[in-house]
Formats: structure tokens, C-alpha cells, sequence
């Protein structure tokens, strides 16, 4: 109980990135925003987005992947490891476009060609709350206690379930792993893990019009890929494991072109996964 009671909120800054034409908002580290936002930047380098119905479109997407993560492995919670220069290069579109340079259209690589000196984390699920008032103002909110019910302990005062977030930390001194675990996400009291939720905030740079897209899928999941895009992966070289959790998708959006045919009026298109159990809902 004394450690829930010292416990305390820390408020940091959002990063930001400007792309495709729009304004990225996202988390700074621990969390998952430079990950994403340097996905985004290797990805601009290619010009128009063709999606995921293009093979090639998605080989360049796996492989940019394979480089954010790696990179991602170097972050840790700022009060205890210094993130600065890599921050400062996972928000550089230089460094994503030296990173760019690497990627092949025609193959993939052993790991080491990603650069990767350090073991991944496995983390896991989440819920995700967004929120846009009359007055313009967004709310993207992701919580989560992890694993499936967290630690699988109830506490019988409060009814909460108790998480099981150590499990994103770095374990030292586990010499098995091969690359080695990351030192800067490495456990200290009061210290953060690192996260791969990344709520966002999606602005449409077009003069006083806003757009809001918040989501909470984890980086890097897809919900599905069709047969025909899998065999061409399987040709560049991909390995491809199904896995058995699942993925949604939650966000809202401002409507653009339905602003501008209304005269002016705001059309918000609000949609929450059912699988999950939650549902859009307005007043």
C-alpha cells in the first residue's frame, strides 16, 4: 500500500513530427511515440503511400520496422538513462533517411544488418480511451496491466487487478540471450519500462481545420494479410509466424471533406472495436 501511495504522475512534453502532410502528436519515451514517429519518417522517404494492398509497399514497412526496433532497444525512462542523441536521431529525418538507404526492395538481411545490440522486450495488451469536446480539444489515453489480467491477483479491498509491467523491463545478468538485454531499460526503483503504447494525435495541416485520428494498436500490428501479399514476402525472404492474440483498432476522426461540403459544419466519425468490448458514444 505505501508504494501506491508514493506513487506519482509524471507529466512530459509530446513529440511531434510533421509528415505526409500532417502533424504526428505522440508520447515521448518510454513510451512507443519516437518508434512510431521514425517509422514515419523512413516511410515518407518513399513519397505517396500505396497501403497494404502492395507487397512492396508492405517488405519496405517490415523492414523499416525491424530498423525502429532495434533503435527503439536504446531508450529507456529519461529521469534514469540519458536519451537525448537518440532521441534526437529517431525524430531526425536524416537519420531516417540514412536508415532508408539500407532497405532493399528484393530482400531482407540477417539481423545484425539492422543494427540491433540489444535483446527485445515482449509486451502486451491495452485498452485505449479518445476523447474530442465541442471545443476542439483531443484526449488520446492508453492504460493497460500488461499481460491478460496483468498478474492474474485481485485485490480484495480495492477489486483492482494488480499488473504485471516489470515484465517490460530488461533483465540483467541473463547471459542466455542472444543479443544481450538493454542496459537503459534495465529495472531501478521508481523507474518506468519502456512501452510500446503510443497514443496519438492526428492534425491535418490545412488552415483552421483540425483532424484527430487516435488509435491503439501496437506498433508494428497489422490485423490481417491476405495470402497473396504473404507469398510475395515469402519471396524477399520473409519469415512469417502467425500468432493467436489479437489486434484492434480505436480512433476518431474529424471528417475533411464532409467539413467542407456542409458549410462549415463538423462531421466526427467516432468507431471503437466491438471484439473488445467498448463502443463509440456521444453527448
Amino acid at each position: 500500500m505505501k508504494d501506491l501511495q508514493n506513487y506519482r504522475v509524471k507529466l512530459r512534453k509530446p513529440i511531434s513530427t510533421d509528415t505526409h502532410g500532417f502533424k504526428i502528436l505522440a508520447m515521448p519515451p518510454p513510451s512507443g511515440g519516437p518508434p512510431m514517429i521514425l517509422m514515419l519518417n523512413i516511410l515518407s522517404q518513399y513519397g505517396n503511400v500505396s497501403g497494404v494492398s502492395d507487397p512492396l509497399w508492405i517488405h519496405r514497412e517490415i523492414e523499416s520496422l525491424k530498423h525502429v526496433f532495434a533503435v527503439r532497444m536504446n531508450l529507456g525512462d529519461p529521469e534514469f538513462v540519458n536519451v537525448t542523441n537518440v532521441l534526437a536521431d529517431m525524430l531526425s529525418p536524416k537519420f531516417a533517411e540514412e536508415l532508408k538507404k539500407t532497405i532493399y526492395d528484393n530482400r531482407t538481411f540477417d539481423p545484425s544488418h539492422y543494427g540491433g545490440r540489444w535483446n527485445q522486450i515482449h509486451d502486451h495488451g491495452t485498452s485505449h480511451l479518445s476523447i474530442i469536446d465541442n471545443e476542439q480539444n483531443a484526449v488520446s489515453m492508453t492504460t493497460t496491466v500488461n499481460g491478460y489480467f496483468g498478474a492474474q491477483i485481485l485485490s480484495s479491498s480495492t477489486g483492482i487487478i494488480l499488473n504485471n509491467e516489470m515484465d517490460d523491463f530488461s533483465i540483467p545478468g541473463n547471459d542466455s540471450t542472444v543479443p544481450p538485454p538493454a542496459p537503459p531499460n534495465f529495472i531501478r526503483p521508481g523507474k518506468r519500462p519502456l512501452s510500446s503504447m503510443t497514443p496519438t494525435i492526428v492534425l491535418k495541416l490545412l488552415p483552421n481545420v483540425v483532424q484527430y485520428e487516435n488509435w491503439t494498436t501496437v506498433t508494428g500490428d497489422h490485423f490481417e494479410v491476405p495470402s497473396q501479399i504473404r507469398k510475395a514476402l515469402h519471396k524477399k525472404g520473409h519469415v512469417l509466424d502467425p500468432l493467436s492474440g489479437g489486434s484492434i483498432c480505436q480512433f476518431i476522426v474529424q471528417q475533411i471533406e464532409a467539413l467542407k461540403n456542409n458549410g462549415g459544419t463538423r462531421e466526427i466519425v467516432a468507431v471503437s472495436d466491438p471484439r473488445k468490448g467498448g463502443f463509440p458514444a456521444g453527448f
